[in-house]
């Protein structure tokens, strides 16, 4: 059996994985604000579902979580001054638009950062699944008002969630990047911290 403190960390770097960083927070934020029974919550979890489509479900994540270890090229070092944001499926079907689109708005926002750091940085990398899907470019940081969670506030008041708005990388660096899998040393399982600084 594995320590309280162990089984706390693990827990959490699933739901940072799964949910994204503001929807764990808020998650985080329910349990604690009302009263919850995992018990009886998870007899009705998949009421609505068939044990085949529960099954087929579990398998797709699955396959999700594997597509980086079957990509068939690594990039063997990122030289350029980026910063890497691991986004979600989840966080990508939340928008209606196009697949382009979609990446882009789960890569923008909500991120608690270093601003001084980001504006460093001459890149984004959005990476999914361990493989960069988008890179952007001449990106605009503001304050992301419309985000905030409960982790947000502390004893000097609200600290701030930041946003980017900005263009496609040139055409160079999308083809010497996209579509391919990042070196291993920024995929490690359980590293909960979506956002990463490379080289700035």
């Amino acid at each position: 059996m594995r320590a309280d403190n162990a089984l706390r960390s693990d827990a959490m770097n699933l739901l940072m994985s799964g949910l994204g960083e503001v929807e764990a927070e808020r998650f985080i934020y329910l349990i604690k604000r009302e009263h919850f029974d995992y018990t009886e919550w998870q007899k009705n979890l998949w009421d609505d579902m068939s044990i085949d489509e529960v099954y087929n479900l579990a398998a797709k994540r699955e396959m999700e979580r594997d597509a980086a270890d079957s990509c068939t090229e690594v990039i063997d070092e990122i030289t350029e001054k980026c910063i890497i944001i691991k986004i979600t499926q989840e966080s990508v079907d939340r928008f209606d638009d196009d697949a382009s689109s979609a990446i882009y708005e789960a890569t923008r926002a909500s991120w608690t950062l270093r601003v001084d750091r980001a504006e460093k940085a001459d890149y984004v990398f959005s990476i999914l699944n361990g493989i960069v899907k988008a890179i952007y470019c001449d990106m605009q940081w503001s304050v992301d008002e419309e985000h905030v969670g409960f982790a947000d506030w502390d004893a000097k008041g609200m600290r701030k969630r930041w946003k980017f708005d900005a263009k496609e990388a040139p055409e160079d660096i999308k083809q010497k990047y996209v579509g391919k899998q990042i070196p291993s040393k920024f995929r490690k399982r359980g590293a909960a911290f979506p956002c990463l600084y490379v080289n700035c």
